[in-house]
């Protein structure tokens, strides 16, 4: 079995691809930063 590690998993796109990975029969190994922080003149 290969393993992917797949970054930003608790977003959208990141939780996807881990779904359709393990679905696919890879052992998914994810990680992501869950600081909301943004720059308020981005806004």
């Amino acid at each position: 079995m290969k393993k992917i590690f797949v970054t930003g998993t608790a977003g959208f796109i990141g939780s996807r691809v881990s779904e359709m990975l393990l679905k696919d029969g890879y052992d998914v190994i994810g990680a992501d930063n869950l600081n909301d922080y943004y720059d308020t003149r981005l806004k």
